[in-house]
């Protein structure tokens, strides 16, 4: 197993849970999504509409404490686990700004986090605009609906925004990708 390829991941129990929860596109938490960058947990984006973002959490702030526990040398799956929760149960967190001399403090409560994988909105010039931000259980769904959504908006051409988009579920990506293909075969 010391030789998988390259989109391969061999995954701990916990790790399969975790991924089993997020293709889900539902939990309970604040609405972050976080990375590791330069040793340190950074915020890729607030999830809109969720907690985290309506108290002003922004990418690229950098999370330093969770509760009493700093998050120096902490691993993503760590993270979630202390960030994640039943809704209504506040987590406090203290954040690093850039331009902002001291960390700023939030008590985050907690509430369910639907992911919604697919956005759509109607361009200038009649340009039809989709983005596809990860492979959950529900993608080629939501994607057909907001694709039947445009066409009653007689666009003239489309815009598949797959930027940021982590990957998730192969049976999804094959199906998103039939929507596609199917009627050109």
């Amino acid at each position: 197993m010391k030789g998988l390829d390259p989109h391969s991941v061999l995954m701990s129990p916990e790790a399969y849970r975790e991924l089993q929860v997020e293709t889900r596109g539902k939990f309970g938490g604040i609405g972050i999504e976080i990375t590791i960058r330069d040793g340190k947990l950074t915020v890729v984006s607030p999830i809109e509409g969720t907690p985290a973002y309506r108290l002003g959490i922004k990418a690229g702030d950098h999370i330093v404490r969770i509760e009493d526990f700093n998050t120096k040398g902490i691993n993503l799956m760590g993270a979630v686990r202390r960030m994640r929760g039943l809704k209504g149960t506040p987590v406090t967190i203290h954040i690093r700004r850039e331009n902002v001399g001291k960390p700023l403090i939030f008590t985050v409560v907690r509430d369910v986090i639907q992911i919604q994988s697919v956005k759509s909105k109607v361009l200038p010039g009649k340009i039809g605009y989709i983005r596809l931000r990860s492979f959950v259980e529900s993608s080629s769904r939501d994607l057909l609906k907001a694709m039947r959504g445009l066409k009653k908006e007689a666009i003239r051409g489309l815009i598949l925004d797959l930027r940021n988009n982590p990957g998730g579920l192969l049976r999804q990506a094959v199906q998103v990708a039939d929507l596609f293909l199917i009627d050109f075969i």
